[in-house]
C-alpha cells in the first residue's frame, strides 16, 4: 500500500510540474501583430517593419512561407515578368541561391520551382534583417480581445507557455481565419 501511495504522490508531483510549465507566460506589446507566417503574413510583417512600425509575426510552426514552404507547394505559377515588391525580392533571393532565374525552371509545372527548405530559409533571412520585426514560432491562437480603447490582446499557447501580446493593429494571416473567428468577426 505504501508503494501505491508513493506512486500516486509522484504522479501528482509530475502533474504539478507539467501544469506549472504550461502556466508560464510571457507578455509583450507591439504596434502591428500578424498572426500567421504564410506568404501574406511574412509580407505584411516585413512591410510594416520597413515602414518604421514595430511589428511581430506569431506563427504556429517553425516554418515561414505557408503553402510555398511548409506544405511543399513550391512551384509558383503566375506572371514571371512581374518582379516587384516582396515577390521580386523573394524571386531574386531564389535566383541568387540557385545561380540564376533559369536554374528555377526545373519542371513543367512552373518557371519558378525550389526546395521548400530554401524558401523557408529565405523568408527567415528577410525577416531577420528587419530591426523592427520579431518572429515568434510555436504559438497557436487561443483568444483575441478588442478593448474599448481600440487596442487588441492576443493570447497564444505553446507546448510550454502562454504568450500574451497587446497590439494596436492585428492582422489575421492564418490559413482559415482563426483570429477573425476568435474575435467574433462575422465572415463567409
Amino acid at each position: 500500500m505504501a508503494a501505491i501511495h508513493r506512486i500516486v504522490l509522484a504522479m501528482v508531483g509530475l502533474l504539478l510540474v507539467v501544469a506549472s510549465a504550461q502556466s508560464a507566460s510571457r507578455r509583450c506589446s507591439t504596434q502591428v501583430l500578424v498572426v500567421g507566417g504564410g506568404t501574406s503574413g511574412i509580407a505584411a510583417g516585413v512591410q510594416a517593419a520597413r515602414m518604421g512600425v514595430d511589428a511581430m509575426i506569431v506563427e504556429e510552426t517553425p516554418w515561414l512561407g505557408g503553402m510555398l514552404t511548409a506544405a511543399g507547394v513550391s512551384a509558383v505559377d503566375g506572371n514571371y515578368n512581374l518582379r516587384a515588391s516582396f515577390w521580386g525580392e523573394f524571386l531574386d533571393s531564389l535566383a541568387t541561391h540557385y545561380g540564376s532565374l533559369d536554374a528555377l525552371k526545373t519542371g513543367w509545372v512552373s518557371n519558378v520551382q525550389f526546395e521548400p527548405s530554401v524558401g523557408n530559409r529565405i523568408f527567415h533571412n528577410i525577416a531577420a534583417k528587419q530591426k523592427q520585426l520579431r518572429v515568434l514560432h510555436g504559438y497557436s491562437p487561443l483568444q483575441v480581445t478588442q478593448h474599448p480603447d481600440e487596442h487588441w490582446t492576443f493570447v497564444g499557447i505553446s507546448k510550454t507557455d502562454t504568450l500574451t501580446v497587446d497590439a494596436k493593429v492585428i492582422i489575421d494571416a492564418t490559413e482559415l481565419g482563426d483570429v477573425a473567428a476568435l474575435a467574433g468577426v462575422k465572415y463567409d
